[in-house]
């Protein structure tokens, strides 16, 4: 799993930042959004397609991603740039 480009939002709201991940060699993800739930945890959901999400994902899958999410922002909240690649495969 690597984090392809990741880009905080600029006003404060549910969304943190939407960001675009590779899962595999053969599967890549891209406007995912960082979110803070109501009880405070950060959460990653698919981007939305009228009205639906794209996309759902399993516990484990959405642990991991929320977990690559997270990492980037603490790299960001360091200096990095927002469209930088996190993690090389």
């Amino acid at each position: 799993m690597r984090i392809l480009a990741f880009r905080p939002e600029p006003y404060p709201g549910p969304v943190v930042a939407r960001f675009d991940a590779e899962v595999s060699p053969d599967c890549r993800l891209y406007n995912l959004q960082l979110k803070r739930t109501g009880a405070g945890d950060l959460r990653v959901v698919a981007a939305n397609l009228r009205g639906q999400h794209s996309a759902t994902f399993s516990v484990p899958l959405g642990r991991e991603l929320t977990a690559a999410a997270v990492a980037a922002l603490s790299t960001i909240s360091k200096g990095a740039k927002a469209h930088d690649e996190f993690a090389r495969a």
